[in-house]
């Protein structure tokens, strides 16, 4: 099994590159006992140096990264930056230097002064269902409605790819992914097994959320870090 401490970045960079097409990608951690959030309800508690490490190469690879709203909150996203390391590769691939923030959001409701809005390298793109006006000024927002009061996140994707975005690296949460996984849209799955257990109360958030049919997916590659486990499945069939 690959050891990911000891690649260095163009290494695991060429481990997880991404395939032509439009391309969707998740990247979630999860405990020993199936939770997606530590007991305080955050992702983060789940993580370690080396995940923290391939989480920010993964989101170097993308066009764009794609998260819930509620993720931003909880989570507390900094403005997202290229590492250094990848700067190369993405002026080689002709991509923009950084990737593209995407919120998805059912009504803009996130602070436009928040450090991931108003520090952005890149200026950030909000798919919802509705537009009221407060993120104009912040993001680009785009409406696309799914009939039903939510976003359609087949119809986003769609945008982003006519804006050149189609390699789409997502970190949830949870019911985003399961969004993507029951429209067909989510073309990778990269999980992070955690060697800790989250504990807390019954009812944690696991992984994948929402109605999703099953759906197969085959094991690409495996690595190793501190006792975590980074595994990258690509959809079967």
């Amino acid at each position: 099994m690959e050891q990911l401490a000891a690649a260095d970045d163009a290494t695991v960079a060429a481990w997880y590159a991404f395939g032509p097409g439009v391309t969707v990608r998740s990247n979630m951690v999860m405990g020993l006992d199936g939770a997606a959030v530590d007991g305080a309800g955050l992702a983060g508690g789940l993580s370690g140096a080396q995940d923290t490490r391939l989480l920010g190469l993964l989101r170097g690879l993308a066009d764009a990264v794609l998260v819930g709203a509620g993720t931003v909150r909880a989570e507390g996203y900094r403005p997202i930056r290229t590492r250094a390391s990848l700067a190369a590769l993405r002026a080689e691939q002709g991509m923009a230097d950084h990737p593209a923030l995407v919120v998805v959001t059912r009504t803009p409701t996130l602070d436009p002064a928040l450090p991931t809005f108003a520090e952005a390298p890149v200026r950030p793109i909000v798919l919802s269902a509705v537009d009221n006006g407060s993120m104009r000024g912040a993001a680009e927002v785009l409406t696309v409605p799914d009939g039903s009061g939510g976003v359609d996140l087949r119809a986003g994707v769609a945008a982003l790819a006519d804006r050149g975005l189609t390699r789409i690296h997502t970190e949830g949460g949870p019911h985003p992914v399961g969004t993507l996984l029951a429209a067909g849209l989510l073309d990778e799955y990269c999980l992070t097994l955690s060697p800790r257990i989250a504990g807390g109360p019954a009812g944690l958030l696991r992984p994948v959320l929402g109605p999703v049919a099953p759906t197969g997916f085959a094991l690409v590659h495996a690595a190793t870090a501190e006792g975590f486990l980074f595994l990258r499945y690509r959809r079967s069939g």
